[in-house]
């Protein structure tokens, strides 16, 4: 009597030698398979792989070097395979010779070849496994040998792919990074599953895991090194990647991330390999994987052939069967409906078309189908899949993604319940995931890609637009024609706020052919047959056949960006329809676009932004009204952040159908190019810059904070004098839209402005002078003061930067010697016979001996209540708030009156400024120079209004 715990005996060495002969059976039949259902080229290939790793020949294809690891143990090629060879170079000659060394232990096939899902657009991996410790430049030889068979594969029709593998390190779980072949960290146990059930030994030593007996696979390594011990088995005479004891629960997260990822491209291959892994956790710890079934099977079933067994445990075969108890064990009928279509569709034999060729994967798939139930009209309905149309396609996808999406909860709930580490490394989780957001997250605005593989042609004879809720509604797309009348009760493909965005779909989609007839209702509201060609053309252009670029997994591993963006502009409006309505036609000499007509008017009334970004999704973002072209800017210009420094690609620009239609697009191309050369410029501090445009009767500022571009409004010249003229927490150069403002020179300072830099411009205007200061972080002073002479003006305004600005530079904690001589610079504004302005560098002089000015200086405080108190010192004599109240201003306005000869009222001027304490309250970031204006200049317009009204 055995005790239930006891080891179970070891197999003695005829039982291994029996099971030995048996896989290697089963896997010459599945060899036999895969040769048969290759073409000859593609069957050539698979024959002369093992030659060519067997050897270094310079004749051959992918000869790279001497130095690239070759030789499999126990390979001789055939006199055919030799033959084969020959026939590709007739020069070459091969001579057996007994090695040394063979630094190719071995070399397997795995997939879908041999079994029932095997078609002629299968692809085919290999694993090449290789010793431990091969040098660099060794390693990198195979590698390139690799990457040119690979090359050579292609011009033969096959697409192949190599990965080398060494035992010791994929046991230890090193499978390198993700790859658009490779899952990297994402699996080990549940790859190594697929690897057994599968794979097919081309050349070399067998796995060890073919002759650990089933009962022992809990306890692999130990049963292995049992059977090395009594010599019943070599070391050297297999490869070992490790045992399937137990999957870890927290590697089913990362296979099925993989699968989800891989499903974007090949849903119904991956529906079925994540169903599996479903069945593997529901049946955890306890359940038997599919290459233990296998494995199971040929150690019991002595007395079947290799053709039978090559049936019963075909890898496809078997994963159907278990998927097919899992749903059906669960009840869940239409997922298992769906599981079907995906194994029919991977086997991919129509089997309605009678004329095909019978085959044993035909005869056998039928035979499965009708144990389904599936009848003829049925599996027409399939086989026609290729011509779906997008109904029926979309019907499909969301069943794809609803299974996906179940599968992917259900096993992150699995995972959390068994509290284990997630099984996947940061980097390729966090690349993964991208992939998945990008592909499956729906938001706003966003073309959803609607045929991952599952119809070949959505092309439509006819499609219908229709256009509801007026000018600023919505847009509705229906298969064929579809007038209005018989649009009730009909359910729309698509709705969209916007055309371009419906167009896109269409067209990223592949509705839209070269043929594709579009009926767009109700007739008297429908676009411009131009514009839509427009749309229509540029979509073609950039993506031909809704192909997109960029999708990489290098991009992937960045945060996306645009690689290509465009605007179209009021699609499908009439800016001035109001006018055209009463009869009206606007013709002005005011011809800007923004600013149109004696009434100025934005002709901008909606802006559709069309992007497509380095993760492969179409994004479409429409905006209407007076800030549309602001709000399209912004989102533009989001993507490309300008403290990252890299600029947003260039941005194409279509007009209306207008026959302002050039006009505006040049317009707007110019508003934008000036906007990225400002934030993205060399110039200092251009990413934390602003920037000033006007539209209609409105001027707007934008500046940058954060990663985003914002915007605010201002309504009148004032208003937004007084916003420029506020503090600012660090240098912000300010651009203006050359046709703003553009009846003031400010758009020509605003050019000259410099960090650190304090400039005066003055404009004699006949008794008054303007002046403009930007100061050392862009804000701008302004103020209109008496005009006598340059030379009065600017000794006024030296003696107040001679005093002020020490003690700016004290306030910040700066050496009041730090004070540049060039700290302030000096500009006389003119205008040439022409208009342009012109900007003349000036130096104060000494002002008239003859006139003396007073000095006056203000010093503010803040009291205990929160009051300004200020002090006034007049060639040294005090006026304080403390004895004067509100009559401190009237004060020295009579005194500084007095003591003038002349009795002449021209304004009072302020010499210095000492506001430390009341700036201290103030925020804002660190003093500067603009806040010693600002006080200056409140302060002189209440001294010279109480000048004024003196007796």
């Amino acid at each position: 009597m055995t005790h239930a715990n006891a080891v179970p005996r070891p197999p003695d060495p005829a039982t291994l030698q029996a099971v030995r002969g048996r896989f290697l059976s089963l896997n010459q039949e599945r060899l036999k398979r895969t040769r048969e259902a290759l073409g000859e080229p593609q069957r050539l290939f698979l024959d002369l792989i093992p030659l060519l790793f067997h050897i270094n020949d310079p004749k051959l294809p992918g000869f790279f070097s001497e130095l690239a690891p070759a030789a499999i143990p126990d390979y001789r090629p055939s006199p055919a395979i030799l033959d084969a060879a020959r026939a590709l170079h007739p020069g070459f000659d091969y001579t057996h010779k007994m090695l040394r060394a063979y630094r190719i232990r071995a070399l397997f096939l795995m997939g879908s070849a041999g079994s029932i899902a095997q078609s002629p657009a299968s692809d085919l991996d290999f694993w090449v496994c290789i010793p431990p410790n091969l040098e660099p430049r060794d390693l990198e030889a195979l590698m390139r040998k690799c990457w040119l068979l690979e090359e050579w594969a292609a011009t033969l029709g096959v697409e192949a792919h190599f990965f080398l593998v060494e035992e010791g390190e994929f046991r230890a779980g090193l499978h390198g990074v993700v790859t658009d072949e490779s899952s990297g960290s994402a699996q080990h146990h549940l790859l190594l599953d697929e690897f057994y059930r599968t794979a097919q030994l081309i050349a070399g030593h067998p796995p060890a895991w073919w002759l650990v007996p089933p009962e022992r696979e809990r306890d692999y390594g130990a049963a292995l090194e049992d059977l090395i011990r009594r010599g019943v088995l070599e070391r050297e005479a297999v490869v070992d990647f490790g045992g399937l004891g137990r999957v870890p629960p927290g590697e089913f997260y990362g296979a099925t991330l993989w699968q989800l990822y891989k499903g974007i491209d090949a849903p119904y291959k991956s529906l079925l390999k994540i169903l599996v892994m479903e069945g593997y956790a529901a049946g955890y710890p306890d359940g038997e994987l599919l290459s233990q079934r296998l494995k199971r099977a040929v150690w019991e079933e002595s007395d079947a052939s290799a053709d039978t067994l090559a049936d019963t445990l075909d890898p496809y075969l078997l994963m159907g069967r278990y998927v097919e108890e899992y749903l059906a064990a669960r009840d869940e009928q239409e997922r298992l409906e769906l599981a079907r279509r995906a194994f029919y569709f991977k086997v991919g034999e129509p089997l309605a078309d009678a004329h095909r060729e019978e085959n044993p994967r035909r005869r056998r798939l039928r035979a499965i189908t009708q144990g389904w139930g599936w009848d003829t009209p049925h599996l027409r309905f399939l086989d026609s899949r290729c011509g779906w149309k997008a109904d029926r396609v979309m019907e499909e996808r969301r069943a794809l993604v609803g299974a996906f999406i179940a599968g992917y909860r259900r096993l992150s709930e699995f995972g959390r319940r068994h509290g284990e580490a997630m099984a996947i490394g940061q980097g390729d989780l966090a690349l993964l995931g991208n992939k998945l957001h990008a592909a499956f997250e729906r938001k706003a605005g966003k073309v959803e890609l609607i045929n991952p593989g599952i119809s070949d042609r959505l092309a439509e004879e006819a499609l219908s637009i229709h256009r509801l809720g007026g000018p600023l509604g919505t847009w509705s797309l229906y298969r064929g024609t579809v007038d209005t009348a018989r649009r009730e009760g009909r359910e729309p493909l698509r709705r969209t706020r916007s055309l371009v965005e419906l167009l896109a779909w269409c067209h990223y989609n592949g509705l839209i052919g070269a043929d594709t007839a579009l009926h767009f209702h109700p007739h008297d509201d429908r676009p411009a047959d131009r514009e839509v060609s427009a749309i229509l053309r540029y979509l073609e252009q950039t993506a031909p056949a809704g192909s997109l670029e960029g999708g990489s997994l290098d991009e992937l591993a960045r945060s996306p960006r645009v690689l290509r963006a465009a605007l179209f502009v009021n699609v499908a409006l009439d800016p001035l329809a109001h006018h055209t309505r009463r009869g009206i036609q606007i013709a002005s000499a005011r011809n800007d676009p923004l600013r149109f007509g004696s009434q100025e008017e934005n002709l901008v009334v909606s802006c559709d932004l069309i992007a497509v970004t380095s993760w492969r999704e179409v994004l479409t973002f429409r905006h209407t009204g007076e800030t549309a072209l602001l709000d399209a800017l912004c989102e533009y210009l989001g993507w490309a952040p300008p403290h990252r420094g890299e600029a947003p690609p260039q941005l194409e620009v279509h007009g209306d159908t207008s026959p302002r239609s050039q006009l505006l697009a040049r317009r707007l191309e110019g508003v934008v190019g000036e906007v990225v050369a400002h934030y993205y410029g060399a110039r200092e501090g251009a990413a934390q810059g602003r920037y000033l445009i006007r539209l209609g009767r409105a001027h707007y500022l934008l500046w940058v904070e954060g990663e985003a571009l914002h915007y605010e409004r201002h309504d009148s010249h004032q208003e937004l004098m007084a916003r420029l003229a506020a503090p600012a927490a660090r240098y912000s150069p300010l651009a203006a839209d050359p046709r703003t403002l553009d009846d003031t020179p400010l758009p020509t300072l605003f050019r000259r402005d410099q960090a650190g830099r304090i400039q005066l411009f003055y404009q004699p205007l006949g008794p008054l002078a303007r002046v403009y200061v930007l100061d050392e972080r862009g804000s701008l002073f302004h103020q209109e003061v008496e005009y006598r002479s340059d030379a009065v003006l600017l000794s006024h305004f030296e003696r107040f930067f001679f005093s002020v600005l020490p003690r700016r530079h004290y306030v910040q904690g700066l050496p009041s010697s730090d004070v540049l001589d060039d700290e302030v610079a000096y500009h006389r504004i003119d205008r040439d016979p022409d208009g342009r302005w012109q900007i003349t560098p000036v130096q104060p002089k000494a002002e008239p001996p003859h006139r003396r000015y007073f000095n006056l200086q203000v010093i503010g405080e803040r009291a205990g209540t929160g009051q300004s108190l200020f002090t006034l010192y007049c060639d040294e004599r005090e006026f304080s708030s403390l004895e004067y109240g509100e009559g401190l201003f009237r004060a020295v306005a009579a005194h500084i009156l007095a003591r003038r000869a002349d009795g002449e009222r021209y304004p009072l001027y302020i010499t210095d400024v000492d506001i430390g304490q009341l700036l201290s309250g103030e925020g804002g970031g660190e003093v500067q120079t603009i806040h010693f204006l600002n006080y200056k200049k409140r302060i002189e317009e209440r001294l010279n209004e109480q000048l004024s009204g003196l007796p």
